[in-house]
This record gives C-alpha cells, sequence and structure tokens, in this order.
C-alpha cells in the first residue's frame, strides 16, 4: 500500500445538514444513562434505524476525512471509527433478543461516535469564505461588509497580518506599539 486512502463512493446527495440531534437522541434510547429495553419488535425497528444512521454517518465521515491530510490526527480518529462502524454493519447478531440488543447497542455507539467524529472534522458548520476574528469583542465576524482592518501587525519571519473589528467596534481597539501593530492608514478613528 503506498499510505493514501482512497476516496468514498458518493452520490449527489441531500444538501440538508444531517441531524446530528436526532441521530444522538435515537442512540441515546439504546445506550444513555437510562436505556429502553424494548420488544423484539421495536428493537427490530430500532435496529434498522441505527444501522441506517451508521450508513449514512459512514459515508459523511468519510467524505470529509478524505479532504483531510492523511496524517491529520482528527482525520485518523475518524478512519478508525469508520473501520469499527464498517465492521458493526458487516455482524449478525445471533439469535435471541439479548444478542441483538447489544448488536442495536454496538450501532448506536457508533452511531454517537461518528456524530462526534463528523463534527470534529467540519461537518455541519457553516461555509462562510470569510471569517475573522473581532479584536474587540473576539466574536467571529462572518458579513464581510461588517468587516474593518484597524491595524497591520508586522511578522517577526513574514509580511505581517491585519487586525479586524466588527465596523462598529473599531473606534474602540487599543493597539499594541510593542508588538508592531500600526493603524490601518485608510481608517479614521475619532479619540
Amino acid at each position: 500500500m503506498d499510505g493514501t486512502v482512497p476516496p468514498p463512493v458518493t452520490q449527489e446527495g441531500d444538501p440538508r445538514p444531517l441531524d446530528l440531534p436526532t441521530m444522538r437522541a435515537a442512540a441515546r434510547r439504546l445506550v444513555g444513562a437510562d436505556p429502553e429495553l424494548p420488544t423484539a419488535e421495536e428493537l427490530a425497528e430500532m435496529t434498522r434505524t441505527v444501522r441506517g444512521m451508521v450508513a449514512l454517518l459512514v459515508s459523511e465521515v468519510a467524505t470529509l476525512a478524505h479532504a483531510r491530510n492523511f496524517d491529520d490526527v482528527p482525520a485518523v480518529c475518524a478512519r478508525i471509527g469508520i473501520g469499527e462502524a464498517r465492521a458493526r454493519l458487516n455482524m449478525v447478531a445471533r439469535p435471541g433478543l439479548p444478542s441483538a440488543l447489544n448488536h442495536a447497542r454496538r450501532l448506536a455507539r457508533s452511531v454517537v461516535a461518528l456524530a462526534d467524529h463528523y463534527e470534529n472534522l467540519g461537518g455541519g458548520a457553516p461555509k462562510a469564505k470569510f471569517v475573522q476574528i473581532c479584536r474587540w469583542c473576539d466574536e467571529l465576524i462572518i458579513d464581510p461588509e461588517d468587516t474593518v482592518t484597524v491595524a497591520i501587525r508586522s511578522g517577526i519571519s513574514g509580511p505581517g497580518y491585519a487586525v479586524y473589528a466588527h465596523r462598529d467596534h473599531a473606534r474602540f481597539v487599543q493597539l499594541n506599539a510593542a508588538h508592531g501593530e500600526m493603524r490601518a492608514p485608510h481608517v479614521h478613528h475619532e479619540p
């Protein structure tokens, strides 16, 4: 092997994000602090449900993990979780309710783990092309129209970088001259 992972085979899917809270709630019915003890019919339905969730999450997490470097730690962890989940999908429960319940619980644990991997790899996060941090309030600035460059900070080994703020916060930003911050020339600040 050359150390690469082939890309997952995917179809053009539903553009809506995964409903992770619903998936986790379904899994908690089987593995939560006080799991339900379902009837055989309920267990068969719950197993089909979590099995479908695992199959969907495996595909989604594999897509996110494949987009990362091979040695990226969250992606490596996700790939391990994908392997365990695939193994659980290929398992068949032995006859009897206790064995079927254990099998369903394993699948439910995979739902929880894969949902965590999905979030850790950035799944479900808003896809913004422009994201900066406001120097004044330390909140994300997602709208480029609400952004003001308030300073340019010189770099030690490179060209430096811009310091941003929300438009309404720009006048409150205090600069640190000791760290090489200079007022951005195009921003007017009131005393």
